[in-house]
């Protein structure tokens, strides 16, 4: 199956690895969830969740209206940001999804493979532009610490080794995809490779590809950027307070 090609000597440590971070995730995720359900006089774990889901698809978070008034290029960064990594999430579930049940996507492929290709250009400079922010362009009162830079690099390896394993893609059927600008560009410099190297790239960026995504959901809760996915919930919290001020 393409969509998870693996080396047979590997599959084994792949699927162990893959099992622990993912088991660092959850328990992370239940600890931190445990803490704010206390903090809020014992609402229920199942409830934080619902109200943490459907508060990410409020005006709060997808258009960020309560950080353009402080700063509207950080707002538009992150709306693109938000939306670039919303994108990527859903086009891989239903790239994976159709892969298992064998269904093909026909049409919908070249839609697909093109928004996965400009979020992923957007998310590239999403990150670049927050590690310019914090490490050459920093404010005095901006003050990172190494888990910053380990958010940032594992964001950035993941995003470079999808765009790698596209590009391998296409260099191996020497063709050229309009509706993946990035990928066809990663082709043209890998045209003159050995087939056998194209073949070894694809499989390898595809590895670190996947081992990057779940170092970094594992590594997520214990982070700052656990706010990511806390960020939707403390918005509506902050709103509802504002609301019973005003009323």
């Amino acid at each position: 199956m393409e969509y998870m090609v693996i080396p047979p000597a590997l599959e084994v440590y792949f699927y162990l690895a893959a099992t622990g971070f993912f088991m660092i995730f959850a328990a992370g995720i239940w600890l931190k969830l445990s803490l704010l359900a206390r903090a809020k006089g014992g609402l229920s774990i199942s409830r934080i969740l619902w109200m943490s889901f459907t508060s990410l698809f409020s005006a709060d978070c997808l258009l960020a209206r309560r950080v353009f008034p402080r700063s509207r290029l950080r707002g538009l960064v992150l709306v693109l940001v938000v939306w670039s990594f919303l994108l990527i999430v859903a086009g891989g579930v239903v790239s994976y999804s159709s892969t298992l049940l064998g269904v093909q996507l026909r049409t919908g492929y070249h839609l697909l493979s093109l928004t996965l290709d400009v979020a992923g250009l957007l998310l590239l400079a999403g990150v670049l532009y927050a590690m310019a922010r914090r490490y050459l362009l920093a404010r005095r009162e901006v003050y990172s610490i190494p888990e910053d830079a380990v958010f940032l690099l594992l964001l950035l390896v993941i995003i470079l080794s999808g765009f790698a394993v596209e590009g391998a893609r296409l260099a191996i059927f020497s063709a050229y995809d309009p509706f993946s600008p990035a990928g066809s560009l990663i082709a043209a410099q890998l045209y003159s490779m050995p087939l056998e190297a194209k073949g070894m790239l694809f499989v390898y960026a595809k590895l670190v590809h996947f081992l990057s995504a779940f170092a970094l959901l594992a590594y997520l809760p214990f982070s700052k950027a656990m706010h990511m996915l806390a960020a939707q919930l403390t918005t509506r919290f902050a709103r509802e307070r504002e609301e019973m001020y005003y009323s």
